[in-house]
């Protein structure tokens, strides 16, 4: 049976490459169905991500993460909420976070961040409508 993960990495790059020169630059990625031994920051040694190996030496990986759900979008939301499924009510696709929660993404807005979300793979019922209107 395949595994699947959701792996994340929170990467701190030096300070000197923020916008501001006492902040970090701050890059999350996550990445969804994929298994950690695969990975040659995680121990592979078959060669397999180069690119995110060397992303990875320059960053802080967290080597135990766990997901609160199943699902990516549940995942996503107690990730960048810091709360857990039942509280941000976050319980499929196309949900909506409200408003009155915190948000990370708006937290950093709001301590003069630029952020902005690269998605690859697009899963949502309504394809025209904006995902992340907070982002």
């Amino acid at each position: 049976m395949r595994r699947h993960r959701i792996v994340a990495l929170l990467l701190f790059l030096l300070p000197g490459a923020a916008l501001a020169a006492d902040r970090p630059n701050i890059i999350l990625i996550t990445l969804d169905t994929v298994r950690a031994d695969r990975m040659g920051f995680a121990g592979s040694k078959r060669g397999l991500t180069p690119q995110l190996d060397a992303v990875a030496a320059q960053s802080i990986v967290f080597e135990r993460a766990y997901s609160q759900a199943p699902l990516t979008p549940v995942s996503h939301a107690s990730l960048l909420t810091g709360t857990y499924p039942q509280f941000h009510k976050v319980q499929d696709f196309g949900a909506r976070l409200s408003d009155t929660l915190p948000y990370l993404p708006a937290l950093l807005k709001a301590q003069g961040y630029r952020t902005a979300a690269f998605v690859s793979q697009l899963h949502h019922p309504r394809p025209q409508e904006r995902l992340c209107p907070r982002l």
